[in-house]
């Protein structure tokens, strides 16, 4: 018999567990006052070289005189945070090697490593000897690292100002996810109520392209996996307060999900182009190591109905792509023959170097050649058939009996439709298995092909006859 407190019991825990499960996935994914109206949080390492004679004090009164322009200028906005410097963290941070990331770097949005150390400004042009500093961003939650900038003054007075300058403009805003509508993506501005009501901190402006991020979190908090999803870019249409309405472009399928979980965190960060283009690599998904053979690259141009053809892949398989700055992302085609085989959208200059897979193979390749080549040979056999079948007739009505019989030769040396069946049976034996996508479009291809046999191939009949 089953206790009277049994049932109670395991109501009562499964309320807590879905409570907590509920609460943990508003807290990860959704829209609140903590998120969008805390000011951003920044540790800041300030280092200076051991060359200089005083660098603890130099250091001190540096940190001292930036802290006061944050408060100044930024009071309830971005808060800054002196931190100790750590000399191995200092070193990875400014070259592009990845540190461990401690975990006591999680109460911070973003983290700045700033070096400091004296230069000579004679060999730019100045007449003195001044001062060096080496700054570079790194947004914590995504841990991405932003450019690495060197700013240098005549005097150390002057370096508190451009610090802080330097920091204001690096600053890369940071959303999250809280809405999915097919390629419709709602984003929430960290600190966007706050970044909204001043000037002095960048925020997400219309038509700029916010990079998505995805974080997977263990129990405690702590990231297990983050990583920028390929080929996605969200363009902002419009900046409400902080809420950012933005379209997908996309060449995967479904790459933000739009149902949320408690440890899944979707996040974007503001796309900051570095260079002037990007080369693009086609690789065949069956083999990486095999490059594309040359190929067409269309791209869909606003305003034209048709995508315009900008040029063909090397012998690499190699593609370089230019940015626009009216154009940041610019959505590809690549074509082979008559074929589309991928669609990529791309924001140059963001990478300098990319790795497209796209489902063609060299057997592929035979297999559609020959596909295509049969294609061509129908279509001669059928005009070379209405040619001799009209001289025919010719001869026949002048009572020309030789004609009439080379003509007809002529005829019966021309591959019948049967010929064509069979060597389309014969090929379909010999595709590829590896591919299965690329099969699926040559048996397509070849279906078209026998019904094209069968209606342009009818037996011919053409008798003599006298008049």
């Amino acid at each position: 018999m089953t206790s009277p407190l049994r049932v109670p019991l395991i109501a009562l825990y499964l309320a807590v567990v879905m409570t907590q499960n509920i609460c943990a996935a508003i807290d990860a994914n959704t829209a609140g006052a903590e998120w969008c109206w805390s000011p951003y949080s920044l540790g800041v390492y300030l280092v200076v070289g051991e060359s200089v004679a005083d660098s603890a004090a130099v250091e001190r009164d540096t940190m001292a005189a930036l802290l006061q322009w944050q408060l100044n200028w930024l009071n309830g906005i971005c808060d800054f945070h002196p931190e100790p410097p750590a000399d191995d963290v200092r070193h990875l941070l400014l070259k592009s090697q990845k540190p461990d990331f401690p975990q006591t770097w999680e109460q911070y949005d973003k983290l700045f490593v700033i070096v400091v150390k004296p230069c000579d400004l004679r060999s730019a042009g100045f007449a003195t000897v001044g001062w060096s500093a080496v700054l570079r961003e790194c947004d914590v939650r995504t841990q991405t690292f932003g450019e690495i900038r060197t700013i240098n003054v005549a005097q150390l007075s002057q370096l508190p100002e451009c610090l802080f300058c330097n920091i204001t403009e690096m600053l890369t805003p940071i959303a999250r996810v809280v809405r999915v509508d097919e390629n419709r993506i709602l984003l929430e501005e960290r600190a966007g109520e706050l970044l909204a009501m001043q000037d002095v901190l960048p925020a997400v402006a219309e038509q700029q392209v916010m990079l998505p991020i995805t974080r997977t979190n263990d129990r405690d908090g702590n990231p297990q996996q983050i990583r920028r999803i390929d080929w996605t870019f969200l363009t902002v249409d419009h900046n409400a307060g902080g809420l950012l309405s933005t379209t997908m472009h996309t060449g995967l399928r479904s790459p933000i999900n739009a149902r949320m979980r408690p440890r899944h965190q979707q996040l974007a960060l503001l796309a900051k182009p570095t260079g002037e283009h990007t080369t693009i690599r086609f690789t065949s998904y069956v083999s990486r190591d095999m490059p594309l053979p040359i190929c067409d690259i269309l791209e869909s141009v606003p305003g034209r109905k048709q995508a315009v053809n900008i040029g063909t892949t090397d012998s690499r398989g190699e593609f370089r792509i230019d940015f626009l700055p009216e154009r940041p992302v610019r959505l590809l085609y690549v074509r082979n023959g008559t074929n589309l085989i991928a669609r990529i959208p791309i924001m140059p200059g963001v990478d300098p170097v990319l790795t497209a897979e796209v489902p063609i193979a060299d057997s592929t390749l035979h297999a559609e050649s020959l596909v295509l080549g049969i294609q061509e040979e129908i279509l001669d056999t059928v005009a070379t058939r209405q040619i001799l079948v009209a001289q025919a007739i010719t001869y026949r009505q002048r009572s020309d009996r030789k004609g009439f019989d080379d003509t007809l030769s002529k005829l019966r040396r021309l591959k019948t439709r049967q010929a064509f069946q069979m060597e389309l049976s014969l090929l379909k034996l010999q595709l590829p298995y590896d591919d299965p996508v690329s099969r699926r479009r040559i048996e397509a291809m070849l279906e078209q092909t026998r019904n094209l046999v069968q209606e342009s191939l009818p037996p011919i009949d053409v008798p003599w006859l006298t008049r």
